[in-house]
C-alpha cells in the first residue's frame, strides 16, 4: 500500500507484488485497498520521509557544458577531460535516506563517475564514493559511516573520454 504509485517506479521487487493506493492516516481508503487482501506487513514505522529527487534543473554545471532533456542532464563537453555538477546548497539530513538511486548512461566509454557530498558539521571536507556508469544503480547510504548528520551539497564528477555524450538523472533518494 502506498499513497504515491510513481514513487515506487524504479523498486525492484515493484512487479512481485500487488500494490495498491490508499493513506494509512485516511480510513476512507483503507477499505477499497484491502479488501481481498490475506495478509501484510506493517512498515509505517519505518518511514522517515519521501524521496527526494534530484533532476536536471537541480544540477548546476561547474566544470564542463550540457543541457536538460526532460528529467536528465546531457554531458556534452568536458573540460581537461572533467565534468563537476552539483546541486548546491541542499539541508538534507542523512539519516532520513538509506539509499540513492543514480542514473548514468554514455554513448562511449567514460572514465568513470563519483559521486561526491558534502557534510554541514565539516564543509571543507568532500566525501567521494566512484560509481559505476550504468542505467541505473543503487548506492547503500546507511551502510556508509561518512553519510551522516546534515549534508550540505551533492554532486558528480564525470571523467569524459573519446566522443558521445553522457547522461546524467534522475537521482533519487529514498
Amino acid at each position: 500500500m502506498t499513497r504515491d504509485w510513481e514513487s515506487l517506479t524504479l523498486d525492484p521487487w515493484r512487479d512481485q507484488v500487488e500494490v495498491v493506493t490508499a493513506d494509512a492516516l485516511d480510513p476512507d481508503s483503507l477499505g477499497p485497498a484491502l479488501d481481498g487482501c490475506d495478509a501484510g506487513y506493517f512498515l509505517i514505522h519505518a518511514m522517515k520521509g519521501s524521496p527526494k529527487r534530484f533532476a536536471a534543473e537541480d544540477l548546476t554545471f561547474l566544470m564542463g557544458s550540457g543541457r536538460a532533456e526532460g528529467d536528465r542532464m546531457i554531458l556534452e563537453s568536458f573540460d581537461n577531460g572533467y565534468a563537476l555538477l552539483s546541486s548546491g546548497p541542499v539541508a538534507i539530513r542523512a539519516e532520513t535516506y538509506r539509499y540513492m538511486i543514480v542514473s548514468l548512461e554514455a554513448e562511449n566509454d567514460t572514465g568513470g563517475a563519483t559521486l561526491f557530498w558534502r557534510r554541514s558539521s565539516s564543509p571543507a571536507d568532500l566525501v567521494r564514493r566512484n560509481i559505476p556508469v550504468s542505467d541505473y544503480f543503487i548506492i547503500d547510504l546507511a551502510s556508509l559511516t561518512e553519510w551522516s548528520g546534515e549534508i550540505s551539497e551533492l554532486g558528480f564528477l564525470v571523467r569524459g573520454m573519446g566522443q558521445g555524450e553522457v547522461s546524467i538523472g534522475p537521482t533519487i533518494l529514498q
